[in-house]
């Protein structure tokens, strides 16, 4: 199995924190890439997340990329719909 399959059976194994999927499945975890050095990134979207939530999740995912055998590294990169995010102030 290639590196990009391994990881991606990984990341089906972390649950969405919104509920229901994983965060393959339900699309939170998207463009991952793997180098022939090891070297893996990904862009994990925590729209609807609060920021603990957030941090928990990306921690869940950082941990699972790197028990995956051959990742000599994991760069994720964190995205989220401004137009979601909650109004402060009055």
């Amino acid at each position: 199995m290639a590196l990009k399959d391994d990881v991606t059976a990984a990341l089906a194994a972390v649950a969405d924190p919104a509920g229901g999927r994983d965060i393959i499945g339900s699309g939170r975890a998207t463009g991952i890439v793997a180098k022939a050095d090891g070297s893996v990134g990904l862009v994990l979207a925590v729209d609807g997340l609060d920021r603990v939530a957030a941090e928990r999740l990306q921690a869940a995912v950082e941990v699972a990329v790197n028990r995956v055998a051959g990742v000599t590294a994991a760069r994720i990169i964190l995205t989220a719909d401004r137009g979601s995010a909650p109004a402060t102030g009055a």
